[in-house]
């Protein structure tokens, strides 16, 4: 006997918290059941999902972003919406100041606290790109002509790393 789809539904926080088990079995059901439940409901799953693709955890972000794109398949209008919604949302949330600070602290942890150069270099990763994107908002190109020079000289030794 299966269980219907529309159960899962309530505890969908829940199973995503889980999407970046170690359990390479365990992993493969969870992405299973969500693909599922994307299929019946795109609109029920996708913002927990969007959420889950921004984790500074790089393998939590993987999975879902798999997810999120094989979801693209069937739901492209949602997901594209889903993300503009989440981008804005995040840029109009969180300034670049905040975020480069949050970072560096995380980046600091990972390389001072646990010696994980990969965990340090998934946290500054995402954060470089977002700069070489380049600034939409004054705020942000603030940011640039205060630091941008040194972020650049900073992203060389890490790619030379």
């Amino acid at each position: 006997p299966t269980v219907n789809i529309d159960v899962w539904l309530e505890v969908i926080p829940q199973i995503i918290a889980r999407i970046q088990t170690p359990r390479q079995s365990i992993q493969q059901l969870i992405v299973q059941l969500l693909h599922d439940i994307g299929k019946a409901h795109p609109q029920a799953l996708i913002y927990p999902l969007t959420v889950a693709s921004k984790s500074t955890v790089a393998a939590r972000r993987n999975v879902a972003q798999n997810i999120t794109h094989k979801m693209r398949e069937h739901s492209p209008k949602i997901v594209d919406q889903a993300e503009l919604v989440s981008t804005e949302l995040i840029r109009a949330a969180i300034l670049w100041h905040e975020m480069w600070y949050d970072g560096l602290e995380e980046a600091s942890k990972h390389y001072f606290g646990d010696h994980d150069i990969p965990g340090m270099l998934g946290v500054l990763e995402p954060l470089h790109e977002i700069v070489e994107n380049g600034p939409q908002t004054l705020r942000e190109t603030s940011f640039i002509q205060s630091f941008g020079h040194d972020l650049r000289i900073a992203r060389e030794h890490l790619k030379r790393y």
